[in-house]
């Protein structure tokens, strides 16, 4: 209610100062009144950062997220999804706004400063100490992303990296593509120490914790016959794997990749990876990679544990991460990933890749822009959405361009279009329905082939697509038609929201310690009212179980879907729009739960009841069900089992994406993932 709150008494006060503003215009000399509308600007101003320091540190609801902010400075567009901020130094209808040369937020707590333009208004002398005020906001291998303006001179330019090196940012890269568009540059710098250094020792909780990780899938190294193990003070991990008396000819332990010089190519078949990553700055991570590939066996294994966010955190610690950060890291630098996700203890995160290019290094002829909202891809794991379909094509080797709706203006956008000149366009999200209408008359006589993706149910609003929309793909086959109808398009077709696997699957080390959990909306049941029924059921079920209810996990839900037995799902209220489900059903399948939903129609094409998921038709079968399941652990069991083996095998990103290129190409008009 306080994040509400503030955002209406934002909006209000802005109103009062757009008409102060306009009183000031119309007075031709300084007035009383004019003195005083100023002196209200400026109170109303100091109240609204205040109030803005007041709204981020003590709201309940961004109090209980547990990530790192991504702020935008000089956007136009809002970003509603957090951890996404979105700020300017005037006051707006839409953003929040504070002194931006001092940011309201803790030091070390942002991943990200994304900013578009404001640095052209400093003076010279000030970029070194603005930049130094970010500097303290960013977590250790946070990253700080200016766009500015050449205005056919580089001095501006020279000077701001200069001022980013003397506050010992390494400049990852220089990206000159919007020099043709708009006359802009934008640098990335990632802050690092200025200079590394080793731990002095390692915690006893924290190399317990590397150990439990080791023990819990030693099924993955225990027939390997040559092991390395890379970091600081691991001696004990050396001699645990002594003691498991394995039948290894060769385990050696490394805490320098420099040490890796006498290691022939193609030797360790497998290694591990701890205590390490987190003391070595952000630009050391292509040559520990590099090194890597170098002294494994192609397609060999390697697990790396590292710290999540700030867990383990030292003042030697170079580098914080989550599990969005550190997947990033690990495409740049472009290996598979077999898994990620949390330790059993929420201490750690654990990946197991494997020494084999993700994407291919060779590209197909086929070019492909992908826009939508691109930007969550690493801050909403959660959603498989938009990485699923980034990391779809990548892998599939496709031309890709991606651009996000939300930091770019649309004339923007078309002139990226115009210069890309895709073979596709890919969209997703409801902004591409304004998008495609401004440019309709562009999209009519262009070549591009339009492929609209739209994942949950929309209000459709009428507008004549043909010749704009190719193929439309939506999440409902029950408004198949009424698309077809309200959009005059021929080639509507059903196709759910993708999965990742390797990203959205189970623990099953994680202890379960609820009987029932949910994450989703419950609120707004005035402008959602089939949120409504949804709520009155989970009142129902938390009379009789232990009822957990998950908000603002981002990244991390798998884990906690882990701690509970049975995950409730559906909207009862939308039982009969065939073959309706939200993305949570696909999302529950591909962690593993044991999900419960109520019955829509055509569920049984999707899954079978009791033997991949379980369904009710009214609230004495819910009921019976959870009685049933909740207390035999087999049962249970065998229900997850069988829903991950449905999802990775019908519902996995690249079976999706596979599915929707055929239809394209005219190979079929099927939805592969049915059970039948």
């Amino acid at each position: 209610m306080r994040f509400k709150t503030t955002l209406i008494v934002l909006k209000t006060f802005t109103k009062i100062n757009y008409f102060l503003k306009s009183i000031n215009k119309n007075i031709t000399k300084p007035t009383v009144n004019s003195f005083a509308s100023s002196t209200l600007r400026l109170i109303f101003r100091f109240k609204f950062i205040f109030q803005k320091y007041w709204f981020l540190k003590k709201s309940k609801d961004l109090k209980s997220i547990n990530e790192f902010w991504i702020i935008r400075i000089g956007f136009v567009k809002e970003r509603t999804y957090l951890p996404f901020i979105t700020l300017d130094n005037y006051i707006s209808n839409h953003q929040f706004s504070c002194n931006l040369k001092k940011l309201p937020f803790g030091s070390e707590s942002c991943q990200m400063i994304y900013i578009k333009h404001f640095f052209n208004y400093f003076l010279n002398q000030n970029l070194t100490k603005v930049i130094n005020s970010f500097k303290k906001k960013l977590i250790p291998g946070g990253i700080l992303k200016i766009q500015i303006k050449l205005n056919k001179n580089n001095e501006y330019f020279e000077r701001l990296e200069k001022s980013l090196i003397q506050n010992n940012f390494f400049i990852k890269n220089v990206n000159n593509a919007d020099l043709k568009i708009n006359g802009t540059i934008t640098i990335t710098a990632i802050k690092q120490k200025e200079k590394n250094i080793v731990p002095i020792d390692i915690s006893i909780k924290k190399i317990q914790d590397i150990s439990l990780i080791l023990n819990q899938i030693k099924e993955n190294f225990s027939s390997k016959s040559k092991i390395c193990i890379i970091g600081y003070h691991l001696g004990e991990i050396y001699n645990y794997f002594k003691k498991l008396g394995l039948n290894i000819d060769d385990i050696q332990i490394f805490d320098s990749i420099n040490s890796f010089s006498n290691i022939s190519e193609n030797y360790f078949d497998f290694a591990i990876i701890a205590n390490y990553f987190e003391y070595f700055n952000n630009s050391i991570n292509e040559e520990i990679f590099a090194s890597l590939r170098r002294i494994l066996k192609p397609n060999a294994k390697f697990l790396i544990i590292i710290p999540d966010k700030k867990k383990y955190f030292l003042r030697e610690s170079a580098q914080l991460f989550d599990k969005g950060i550190f997947l990033r890291i690990i495409d740049e630098n472009n290996f598979v990933v077999k898994w990620i996700n949390l330790s059993s203890s929420f201490k750690m995160i654990q990946i197991l890749l494997q020494n084999q290019f993700n994407f291919p290094l060779e590209k197909s002829r086929t070019k492909v822009l992908l826009l939508g909202h691109y930007a969550l891809r690493y801050t909403f794991l959660n959603n498989a959405r938009w990485d699923g379909q980034a990391r779809a094509f990548e892998k599939l080797g496709y031309d890709t361009c991606i651009f996000d709706f939300k930091d770019h203006s649309f004339p923007y956008l078309l002139e990226h279009i115009k210069l890309y000149n895709p073979d596709i366009l890919w969209i997703g999200g409801t902004t591409g329905y304004h998008f495609l209408i401004k440019y309709a008359d562009f999209f009519k006589s262009s070549k591009i082939k339009v492929v609209y993706w739209m994942w949950d149910i929309t209000p459709i609003k009428d507008f004549d697509f043909k010749n704009i929309i190719d193929y439309m793909f939506i999440t409902s086959k029950g408004e198949v038609q009424e698309y077809e109808k309200r959009y005059n398009l021929d080639k509507v077709y059903f196709m759910p929201t993708p999965i990742v696997p390797e990203i959205i699957h189970r623990n099953k080390y994680i202890k379960e310690i609820y009987d029932v959990g949910f994450a989703g909306l419950l609120f707004n049941t005035k402008i959602y009212p089939y949120y409504e029924e949804r709520r009155k059921l989970l009142q129902l079920i938390s009379q009789h179980f232990k009822v957990k209810i998950f908000k603002n996990h981002y990244n991390d839900l798998p884990e906690y879907y882990s701690k509970c037995k049975i995950i409730f799902g559906g909207t009862p209220a939308l039982k009969d729009l065939e073959l309706y489900a939200s993305n949570r059903l696909y999302i529950a399948l591909s962690d593993g739960c044991c999900f419960i939903t109520n019955y829509f129609k055509g569920l049984e094409k999707l899954a079978e009841n009791e033997t991949h998921l379980l369904w009710f038709n009214n609230q004495k079968e819910l009921l019976a069900l959870l009685e049933k399941y909740l207390f035999n652990k087999a049962l249970r069991e065998e229900i997850k089992n069988n829903a991950e083996k449905l999802a990775r095998l019908k519902h996995n990103y690249i079976f999706r994406l596979t599915n929707m290129l055929d239809i394209i190409n005219n190979k079929t008009e099927e939805f592969y993932g049915f059970i039948k």
